[in-house]
C-alpha cells in the first residue's frame, strides 16, 4: 500500500501564538492517503524537560500550552522527540481530557517515540533501530505498524531524532541510510517504505539537491512534504520548524523537522 501526502502544515508555538513558548520547535503535520484511509500525523520536537531551562521556559510553565497545540492540530498518530519520562506522563494523562478520545503510547517513557489515538489505530507490532552517533549518546527510530480501527488497513509510522551540529553532518547522512535500509529489510515484512512514515528532527534542512539527509532519503526514493506537495497544499513552508524562546519563527524556511514519504 502506498502512503500519499495530500496536505502539510507547520504549527507555530512561538511567542506570537496561542500556544507560547509550548516549545522552541514547531510542530509538522500532515494529512496522509493510503488506499481508503486518510489520516493526520504530525512530528514535535517538545524540549527536553531536564535540561536546566529556567522559568518561563521549564516545562511546568510549557506543558498545558504543548499538550493543547497537540489536540487542537487534529493528528491520531504523533511523532514525539525530546520527551521525557515526566512529559510522557502528563500528555497520556492530559490529552484523552482535552480530546475527548483515549491516547496510547509507543517507546514511553523514552525520548523518541510516539503517541496515538486509540479510538483510530491499533499499535500491530513495533521496533526499534539504534544508529551510532559517534561519540556522543547514539540515535534511535521507534517505528510502529498501526491498523485503522474503521478501515482495518495497517500503516508503518516512525519517530526519530538524528546527531546536531555541524560536527556530526556525515553521521546524520549515515543515520538516514540506517533509516532507509531498516525499512527496505525489516525483519519479516521486507520492503516496507511505500507504505512509510517517518517523522522528526532531522537537524539537516539542506533540500535532496544538496548534501545532506535529504539527499540521502531521496536515493531511497523518499521525499519531504514541501518537495511532495504544492504550494497550495503545503502551509507554513516559508518559516523554520525552530525558533528561540522568546522569539518570532525566522521566516527562512529552514525545516530540520519533516514528514518524509516514498514518491
Amino acid at each position: 500500500m502506498k502512503i500519499y501526502p495530500t496536505s502539510g502544515r507547520v504549527i507555530n508555538s512561538d511567542r506570537s501564538t496561542k500556544y507560547p513558548d509550548a516549545s522552541d520547535h514547531n510542530m509538522v503535520k500532515a494529512t496522509i492517503r493510503a488506499g481508503i484511509t486518510t489520516a493526520q500525523v504530525g512530528t514535535f520536537n517538545l524540549r527536553r524537560s531536564d535540561l536546566g531551562d529556567k522559568p518561563p521556559y521549564d516545562w511546568p510553565t510549557r506543558d498545558s500550552k504543548a499538550a493543547q497545540l497537540i489536540a487542537d492540530s487534529g493528528v491520531s498518530i504523533l511523532a514525539v522527540q525530546e520527551c521525557e519520562p515526566d512529559q510522557d506522563a502528563y500528555l497520556l494523562s492530559k490529552l484523552p481530557k482535552l480530546t475527548g478520545v483515549p491516547w496510547k503510547a509507543v517507546s514511553a517513557p523514552t525520548n523518541v517515540g510516539m503517541f496515538y489515538k486509540a479510538d483510530r489505530w491499533k499499535l500491530a507490532t513495533s521496533t526499534e533501530l539504534t544508529m551510532d552517533n559517534g561519540a556522543e549518546t547514539d540515535r534511535r527510530l521507534v517505528l510502529g505498524q498501526f491498523e485503522s480501527v474503521k478501515t482495518k488497513e495497517k500503516i508503518w509510522v516512525g519517530s526519530t531524532h538524528f546527531g546536531v551540529g555541524i560536527a556530526l553532518a556525515e553521521r546524520r547522512r549515515y543515520q538516514a541510510a540506517k533509516v532507509c535500509q531498516f525499512l527496505r529489510d525489516l525483519a519479516l515484512y521486507g520492503d516496507v517504505r511505500d507504505a512509510s512514515v517517518i517523522m522528526g528532527d532531522f537537524n539537516d534542512w539542506a533540500d535532496w539537491k544538496h548534501l545532506g539527509v535529504r539527499s540521502v532519503f531521496d536515493e531511497y526514493g523518499f521525499s519531504d512534504l514541501p518537495r511532495r506537495l504544492s504550494d497550495a497544499q503545503m502551509d507554513g513552508d516559508s518559516v523554520s520548524t525552530k525558533h528561540s524562546f522568546g522569539k518570532l519563527t525566522p521566516r527562512d524556511g529552514r525545516h530540520i523537522d519533516t514528514i518524509f514519504t516514498r514518491r
